[in-house]
């Protein structure tokens, strides 16, 4: 458009014209803008660019591509190319997120940076065995469009295409999900497209990542059990085996605030100590 305006100018609802003479349209929702323009929806991501001879508003969608579909922007995302060559390698998912006659719908899905970090002997795992990541990924997909500031009062709980259902949580820092006990964050929200949204995680939902010692070392809550591992290496080498499995009972640590002091403090004996190790290496199957 042939005018500076600065993001703080544009009220909700106003329409301009474009150089081309497009009309776009300017929709404000809880304090984020957003573009509508041949009928796709732009967040603004960044605004007021500063030049000497206007100013730049960067949008995470291309205006005016009605059909820029999910798996479209799948395909263009530079931070999803794992994601790409996974999904293409199943026909019926290509279709379900290139659709647009179905319904809108909204995706989450893991990074590459999240993906990369996985330890190397879990990513071959989960490439060798390709239905966990095909029912891990239909357990991602929710019918309806789920945006970052969708009002959720707590928490609500939303059906998947895998029948699955997962749980959404918005606090002051963003969206969260939690599918089959595991938590994402959304580290890239509200990606519009003319079939639904795409929001970019940082966990695979539904699938474990980590072995028993690391994933106690990420959860809250287990400060000193994580404190008697590191002091029985012999233990914590078992736990970190994923050649075995294992069904481990941990007592968080307001179980060991319960106890009474006198029982707390004989913790710190070595005796005791390897009455402990003995204990957890009998609770496991």
């Amino acid at each position: 458009m042939y005018a500076v305006r600065d993001m703080d100018s544009f009220q909700d609802g106003e329409t301009f014209t474009t150089a081309d003479g497009a009309i776009l349209t300017v929709k404000k929702i809880k304090n984020v803008v957003y573009v509508d323009g041949g009928g796709v929806r732009a967040k603004v991501t960044t605004s007021d660019i500063g030049c000497t001879n206007g100013v730049i508003h960067l949008v995470n969608s291309v205006l005016f591509q009605r059909d820029f579909t999910i798996w479209d922007a799948v395909m263009g995302n530079n931070q999803l190319s794992n994601m790409k060559q996974l999904i293409s390698k199943n026909q019926d998912l290509i279709a379900t997120l290139g659709a647009t006659r179905n319904g809108p719908m909204t995706v989450f899905l893991i990074s590459d940076a999240a993906l990369n970090n996985l330890p190397s002997d879990t990513f071959e795992h989960f490439t060798s065995n390709y239905n966990l990541i095909v029912e891990a990924l239909h357990g991602s997909i929710a019918q309806g469009v789920i945006l970052s500031f969708t009002l959720i009062t707590g928490e609500i709980d939303v059906s998947t295409l895998a029948s699955i259902t997962i749980t959404l949580h918005h606090t002051e820092t963003g969206l969260y999900i939690v599918g089959s006990r595991i938590r994402a964050d959304v580290v890239i929200e509200d990606i519009l497209c003319s079939n639904g949204v795409l929001h970019i995680t940082d966990k695979l939902l539904h699938l474990p990542t980590r072995n028993i010692v690391d994933e106690m070392a990420v959860q809250p809550g287990l400060g000193v059990m994580t404190g008697i591992l590191d002091a029985i290496p012999s233990l914590k080498q078992i736990l970190k085996d994923t050649s075995k499995t294992f069904t481990m009972f941990v007592p968080s640590d307001d179980a060991f605030t319960l106890l009474p002091a006198h029982r707390a403090q004989k913790l710190q004996d070595p005796f005791l100590l390897q009455l402990f190790e003995y204990l957890l290496h009998i609770s496991l199957y």
